[in-house]
């Protein structure tokens, strides 16, 4: 029994580990992966304002108020846009390793699950068995203790009387 208790606990700290490493995996893609694009996009964004301040800053002064309002739009416009692309990138990109873990932690919890039954079918074949050998071992001893009888009765009608 204190076999198989060992076995289910090796098992459930190789599940462990497995569980352990795959988070480490996904803390690696997030940190090696994600953070880069949005770093880089930040970068991007940032320069691109800086371009459009400096465009703005070039506009004649003779441009109209309407003319300089209309550039500051379009600039707004722009970046507003490039950060909601950004941004359903990250949340898709997000999403994905979710769904990933989710599927990879499911496969894990069945494989755990089904060697669980197995190991509950083997507890029971080993309490099986053992319950047939205990039974075989009373049932042999019985039949030595009735032999025993046998022979002693038999000794006691040979030896000699005394009247």
């Amino acid at each position: 029994m204190k076999v198989v208790e060992v076995e289910a606990k090796k098992i459930e700290i190789e599940e462990i580990d497995k569980l352990k490493e795959l988070f480490e995996k996904l803390n690696k893609v997030i940190a090696e992966e994600l953070m880069p694009n949005i770093e880089s996009s930040y970068k991007l964004f940032s320069n691109e304002i800086e371009k459009l301040k400096q465009k703005i800053d070039e506009i004649d002064s003779k441009q109209s108020d309407a003319e300089i309002e209309t550039k500051i739009n379009e600039v707004k416009l722009h970046v507003e846009s490039e950060i909601e692309k950004t941004k359903r990138i990250f949340f898709e990109e997000i999403e994905k390793l979710r769904t990933e873990t989710r599927n990879i932690l499911y496969e894990h919890a069945a494989t755990i699950n089904s060697k669980l039954d197995e190991l509950k079918e083997a507890i029971e074949d080993l309490q099986i068995n053992f319950e047939s050998k205990t039974k075989k071992i009373v049932i042999a001893n019985e039949g030595l203790k009735v032999e025993e009888e046998y022979e002693n009765r038999d000794d006691m009608s040979k030896s000699p009387r005394i009247l």
